[in-house]
């Protein structure tokens, strides 16, 4: 019996292990979701802002990828372009080695014109590359360097180091003006 004032103990030796049992199967569930959602397919969402101007085959990607039915992906072409939400920048893909862009070192070279068609020339452009269903980034952040008085820049490597859905967003830093944004979302195959 108790006396008045005597703590009482809290703690059950018997409820102990059924709450670690517990405890341990939570940790298990989340790191192997966690896991799965690496290597899973990817989940709904919205698109990107770039369209494809390219005529041609549709050789973005196949039937096998793990996200090649995701409506957010668009397919891969020379021509590809995207403009920017302000429409005072367009981006256009001249060349991706490899095409479509895919799982390691991509190189992407493209065209930066302004809201005229005009080349952006003596620009710096920041690429980040970011993967929405698993919260992640590349990285590795390449550089960029003019290749052309088009307006055209070679941007390597661009590394993708996972299939998925992968969202490439091009920064552009005029010589002159303030910066602006395009992003492309390519799946990339595993």
């Amino acid at each position: 019996m108790l006396e008045r004032g005597e703590p009482i103990a809290m703690t059950s030796t018997r409820r102990r292990p059924a709450r670690w049992f517990g405890a341990a199967v939570l940790e298990a569930a989340l790191a192997l979701s966690i896991m799965a959602g690496c290597k899973g397919e990817s989940s709904g969402g919205t698109g990107g802002n770039a369209s494809s101007s390219a005529g041609g085959d549709s050789s973005g990607t196949s039937s096998g990828a793990v996200c090649a039915a995701d409506p957010r992906a668009q397919v891969y072409a020379v021509g590809l372009e995207g403009i920017a939400a302000d429409k005072a920048m367009k981006i256009r893909f001249k060349d991706a080695n490899p095409a479509p862009p895919s799982i390691d070192s991509n190189t992407f070279t493209i065209q930066v014109l302004d809201g005229s068609d005009k080349p952006v020339e003596g620009a710096t452009i920041t690429t980040v590359s970011y993967m929405p269903d698993h919260g992640h980034y590349s990285h590795i952040k390449p550089p960029s360097k003019p290749k052309a008085s088009d307006g055209t820049y070679e941007i390597t490597p661009v590394y993708l180091q996972m299939p998925g859905i992968w969202q490439i967003t091009f920064t552009v830093q005029p010589a002159q003006g303030d910066p602006d944004s395009v992003m492309f979302t390519f799946c990339v195959e595993g």
